[in-house]
């Protein structure tokens, strides 16, 4: 599966793309991701590219029981540019800056870092731990999850779960999550210990467009509050177990 997203929040903007594939003689899945993010304050102007390696192997427990364990490897390297700064006049007889073309460019010392995870499934039921920010003066984080899917006669499938978070155990967020499918149709919320979001796909036979709207409602910056996504994933023919794609959402 191919996946594009971006996000545009104020004067941020983040992108990611990233492929994921089951490959049969390695037991699990492969994913390839690339991550930008983008910052515009002024005359400054931060870049941030990330490049990650995910593997993931699964087995069996019981008939009904699978289990998923497996980390990812990510690097990550930044640029700040000095923009030079133009002024001119408007046909009102205001001021306007604008800028162009950097004076000095900065590069960020590359950094190496990495996630662990498992995670226990059935068809219905699924649970989950994993450790972020495996690296020298990273901040850890430790990443709980629990949900459950309940289908309902007339084809509406509901999945509820709840995630942990904690910051090098000084502090605490939690996020509850709702997710329905109809057919083609998909619509979902979530609120979170600093925000809430929602989202809403429709689902065709090669591809699937998804937007979703994120509101920060306890940002200290009121112009960097909401957020809107789009993302378009392609889908490509694959023989692939039921969650082979199980960790996008342990390990991100």
């Amino acid at each position: 599966k191919l996946n594009f997203q971006n996000e545009f929040r104020n004067k941020i903007k983040k992108t990611y793309e990233s492929y994921d594939i089951y490959v049969g003689k390695l037991h699990g899945g492969l994913g390839f991701y690339h991550t930008g993010k983008y910052i515009f304050t002024g005359q400054n102007y931060l870049s941030t590219n990330s490049y990650s390696l995910n593997y993931s192997y699964q087995g069996k427990i019981k008939q009904k029981w699978d289990y998923s364990v497996g980390a990812n490897v990510t690097y990550s390297n930044s640029k700040t540019k000095n923009l030079t700064p133009y002024y001119s006049t408007n046909s009102n007889g205001n001021t306007v800056v604008t800028y162009d073309k950097p004076t000095t460019t900065t590069t960020g010392k590359p950094v190496l870092n990495g996630n662990l995870g498992g995670i226990i499934y059935s068809d219905k039921l699924f649970f989950g731990v994993s450790v972020h920010n495996i690296a020298k003066d990273a901040e850890l984080v430790y990443k709980s999850f629990i949900g459950y899917t309940f289908e309902l006669s007339s084809g509406f499938i509901i999945t509820p779960s709840l995630t942990y978070r904690t910051f090098n155990f000084n502090f605490t967020k939690f996020d509850f999550s709702i997710m329905s499918q109809y057919k083609n149709m998909r619509l979902g919320g979530r609120i979170g210990t600093y925000y809430y979001s929602f989202q809403a796909g429709y689902e065709l036979s090669k591809f699937n467009l998804i937007y979703s709207f994120s509101d920060y409602y306890k940002s200290n910056i009121s112009n960097y509050r909401f957020s809107h996504q789009i993302t378009l994933q392609l889908n490509i023919p694959n023989k692939i177990d039921r969650k082979s794609n199980a960790f996008t959402h342990l390990l991100y």
